[in-house]
């Protein structure tokens, strides 16, 4: 995880890098892909 990225409700996959400054909410994150996992209303 790259400095200053924010991570927020989400899961990172092992060997998944995030970019410094990248900000992931509430999504599943492996290698390049980012998927929408939206949590709302649960």
């Amino acid at each position: 995880v790259g400095q200053g990225a924010r991570l927020e409700r989400c899961a990172v996959f092992e060997e998944t890098q995030v970019a410094p400054g990248e900000v992931l909410t509430e999504v599943l994150a492996w290698g390049p892909h980012r998927v929408p996992a939206s949590l709302s209303g649960r």
